[in-house]
């Protein structure tokens, strides 16, 4: 039964990453208007999404579980970096 439960928490957990990466790459495209704007209630699930990946990637930074760290926080980061570049290089060159 412990078996189960554990798969599921993966699971969930796995998901709440894939969404976090996603909204990582769409959130500067759609306030630099390249994409349809995202609705206030979506931000009410992006907010409180980012600040748990945050705050569960430090926490495991601290227990030395660097991969669910790097996971977590390195890798959205770096995804919203790197949308929030390319959103800039496409406004200067497409306008």
């Amino acid at each position: 039964m412990a078996d189960n439960v554990n798969d599921r928490l993966q699971i969930t957990m796995g998901f709440l990453v894939l969404i976090a990466w996603f909204f990582a790459v769409i959130i500067p495209p759609s306030l630099g208007g390249f994409v349809t704007s995202l609705d206030s209630s979506l931000w009410m699930i992006i907010v409180p999404l980012f600040a748990y990946m945050g705050y569960s990637g430090m926490r495991a930074r601290r227990k030395g579980w660097k991969s669910r760290f790097i996971l977590r926080v390195v890798v959205p980061s770096a995804l919203l970096g790197l949308s929030i570049i390319l959103t800039v290089l496409g406004t200067v060159f497409l306008r």
